[in-house]
Formats: structure tokens, sequence, C-alpha cells
């Protein structure tokens, strides 16, 4: 059996990490770990944060997350039955942020969606995900958008 404390479930609000969120949630029920949603973002200020909500004071967007548009799947049961965190992860890179995050809150497995960007895609702008499972010191999972349950 699996022996997980602490997930993190790297959440950018895009339906391609719902899958992955799905995935991540399922491991948590099953193992009664922690899910931590958190949300990479770039340093405050930086001219290059997309979202326009990652501008905003954290407290405030993860109030939105948690009461607006809360990530967990809508209808979901397990939303109850396990304990989330939600936090925003900022630095001079996303994957960075991420990485320093689960270092510091002992996380057990990071799980992560994909954008399946063509090559010259990933080429370009890189993939947070590959820099993720590269750098971090835990097990990365990375989900494809159409992955079976």
């Amino acid at each position: 059996m699996l022996n997980l404390k602490n997930i993190l479930i790297a959440h950018d609000l895009d339906h391609s990490s719902d899958q992955a969120l799905r995935y991540a949630t399922d491991l948590a029920e099953t193992t009664g770990a922690t899910l931590h949603v958190v949300y990479g973002a770039l340093e405050d200020g930086d001219p290059d944060n997309v979202p326009p909500e990652a501008e905003l004071p954290d407290s405030v967007f993860l109030e939105q997350i948690k009461n607006g548009s809360s990530p967990l799947p809508s209808g979901s049961r397990v939303a109850s039955t396990i304990d989330v965190e939600y936090a925003v992860a900022r630095g001079l890179n996303p994957a960075g942020a991420l990485v320093q995050y689960a270092d510091e809150h002992a996380i057990d497995l990071i799980v992560t969606g994909s954008h399946e960007r063509s090559t010259v895609g990933r080429f370009l702008r890189g993939s947070v995900s590959e820099k993720v499972a590269r750098a971090a010191s835990c097990p990365v999972s990375i989900v494809k958008p159409h992955a079976r349950a």
C-alpha cells in the first residue's frame, strides 16, 4: 500500500488539469493523505503573470478558489472526506515555486496535468510539468488531460 501523507496537485485553473485533479483527489481519498491544491505563480508584479487573477493578493485569490470556482470536481463526494490545503506558490518560475513548496511541506507525491503541447511548443515555452519532474525530490505523476480514470 502507498504510504502517502501529503499529495500536491499543481493546479493552473485550466481544464487540462481536471483529470490530474481527479487522480490526485482519488489518491488522497484512498490513502488518507492531505491534498495540497497549489497554484504555481510568478513573483508579484511579474509582467508574464497569467491569468490576471495571479496578480490579486494571495489571500483574495485563494478565497476565490475556495468559495467561487473550487478546483475540486463539481459534485465530488471526496471534497468533504479529505483534508484539503490551498496555497499559492510564488517564485522566479512556477515549477521552481511548486518544488520549493513540496520540499517545505513534506510532500510525498506531486501530481500535475499536461497541456499536451506540440514539440515546438514545449521547446519554445517549456513544460512546467517536465521542469517539476526534473527538479522534485519526490515522485511526480504527470496526467494527460484525456487519461482514463
